[in-house]
């Protein structure tokens, strides 16, 4: 609980700066775009530190039931993972969720591409689903026929979500599948944000 909280309190700090220099940016006050160009690195520094200090030993346990995050470095793929959570700083992520049943997932890379396989899995109704990055490209795989509710945003690069694709800066997308209406809700929510990089959502 302990690692979750730093984890909220890190993310909550980094949203509101990064927040505060979008809000100046818009009434004119500061170049974001030269902000970023001369200053990027330091957000290579303060991820640094974070992963540092997120390391240290902590006195709270796993349940014994729950799986340990699975992430990879390379092309293999990892079937069934448990955990609800997965938090990655450096290195692609590639998960699989065959036969699982999925109700709430949460996941997050700093450095990496991140791939999510759905494409066997069964989501409960009103299941959701949560995808953040920072730099990298997101890939979310889901099973035929499911509906859909997502809310994507990204601040540089580029969205593929079904048969909808947008590109460009400071993009908030709302993607809704076809077959939602009033008597049909959606059966899966998806929100998903990247800093810098690419959102796939396909089947």
């Amino acid at each position: 609980m302990t690692s979750r909280k730093s984890t909220n309190i890190f993310w909550g700090i980094f949203l509101i700066a990064l927040g505060i220099l979008f809000l100046f940016h818009n009434f004119g006050y500061l170049h974001f775009g030269e902000i970023i160009r001369r200053y990027w690195p330091l957000i290579l520094i303060f991820l640094g530190l974070h992963a540092i200090f997120r390391s240290k030993p902590s006195s709270t346990t796993r349940n014994s039931t729950q799986a340990p995050p699975h992430f990879s470095g390379s092309d293999e793929n990892f079937q069934n993972p448990t955990a609800e959570t997965i938090n990655n700083v450096f290195g692609d992520v590639q998960l699989k969720f065959d036969e699982r049943t999925i109700r709430h997932f949460s996941a997050s890379n700093i450095f990496g591409d991140m791939e999510l396989d759905f494409s066997k899995a069964k989501f409960e109704s009103g299941a959701s689903l949560q995808v953040n990055g920072i730099f990298g490209e997101l890939t979310i795989r889901l099973p035929q026929n499911v509906r859909v509710a997502v809310k994507a945003n990204f601040l540089a690069g580029e969205s593929h979500i079904f048969n909808d694709h947008q590109s460009g800066l400071f993009k908030n997308i709302n993607y809704l599948s076809p077959e939602i209406n009033q008597n049909t809700p959606a059966t899966l929510k998806i929100s998903t944000s990247v800093l810098f990089g690419e959102i796939k959502i396909c089947t």
